[in-house]
């Protein structure tokens, strides 16, 4: 899966250009309330994640 985008704000002023896909998808580990649970995250921006523990991974919908 991934999420479409046309507008690329890496420069000012932003420049608006035709939609092409991002595949940002990262599974992370986190810490809530002493609890530890794996999530699926969407990123945005070029910076690698703060979280150590996130890695890349590709997401597909399966149709029954």
């Amino acid at each position: 899966m991934y999420i479409p985008g046309y507008i690329d704000d890496t420069v000012v002023p932003a420049n608006a250009s035709e939609s092409r896909p991002f595949y940002r998808w990262l599974v992370c580990d986190i810490l809530y309330v002493a609890y530890r649970y794996r999530t699926l995250a969407w990123t945005l921006g070029v910076a690698e994640p703060q979280n150590p523990s996130c890695v890349a991974v590709n997401v597909t919908r399966e149709f029954p």
